[in-house]
């Protein structure tokens, strides 16, 4: 893996993934507690117009979060994880998800005596945060761990201050890799950036495709880059930006 500022560079014949939380945005002490910077909304449409559209953000929220904290930008996005996708400029189509009522409601009962920890009902599932509550870490965990036990439609994935229950089979591997085999992102090489445990089998999928991943902050990984931090995201994406949009950058395809 390379650890450098010199990261991939986005040429014309590539295709852009990004995650939100933590590579797009700094996380906060609740979910809707984010700052969008105010250039980040142009500079991505810069970015999708230089690339013909092939550029997506790839996120666990759901895609009506994230619209409401970018203003409803014509881009495409595939949230919760997969479970929900929008091609640029057209309809939300939501996977069929299993039943996970019981669950939610339980966890709404058990952690709703537990100052600081945070249930978010999704589409396809249910997120338990935990950032306001450190400490909760572990009971957290088992609670959730024990509601998958006998339901295989089911599973957990474990982020930043956060487990999330969703319908098994639904990944950002599986939103990026449908993706790559649509217009206009077909027969482009990948970029993937993201911060989070949830995002390692996007950097797999990316990865097998020969394209670049890049892992945003510290821990294990299987990208091939890291950057440090948001503000070095964002460095990154308007360098390229400003590259591709003079004479010299737009690179042909073969």
């Amino acid at each position: 893996m390379t650890e450098s500022p010199d990261l991939p560079r986005i040429d014309t014949f590539k295709a852009l993934f990004l995650d939100f939380d933590g590579t797009l945005v700094p996380f906060a002490q609740e979910p809707d507690g984010i700052v969008v910077p105010t250039f980040l909304p142009g500079l991505l449409i810069d970015l999708a117009e230089a690339l013909d559209g092939a550029l997506a953000l790839v996120s666990g929220r759901s895609i009506e979060n994230i619209d409401r904290h970018l203003g409803g930008l014509p881009l495409a996005i595939a949230g919760e994880h997969g479970g929900q996708v929008r091609r640029a400029g057209g309809p939300v189509t939501v996977r069929a998800a299993a039943s996970f009522g019981a669950e939610l409601e339980r966890a709404r009962r058990t952690f709703s005596a537990i100052d600081g920890v945070l249930v978010e009902t999704k589409a396809a599932g249910f997120a338990v945060h935990y950032r306001k509550a450190p400490a909760a870490m572990t009971a957290v965990t088992d609670v959730m761990n024990r509601m998958v036990e006998d339901r295989p439609d089911l599973e957990l994935i474990h982020g930043k201050c956060v487990c999330e229950l969703r319908t098994t089979g639904i990944s950002k591997a599986g939103a990026i890799n449908d993706f790559m085999h649509e217009t206009p992102f077909s027969d482009r090489v990948p970029i993937f950036a993201g911060d989070d445990t949830t995002d390692e089998d996007g950097f797999r999928t990316v990865n097998a495709l020969g394209g670049e991943s890049v892992k945003v902050g510290e821990g294990e990984t299987c990208a091939r880059w890291r950057v440090g931090s948001v503000s070095q995201v964002h460095a990154w994406l308007t360098a390229e930006r400003d590259r591709l949009a003079g004479p010299s950058g737009m690179v042909a395809r073969d």
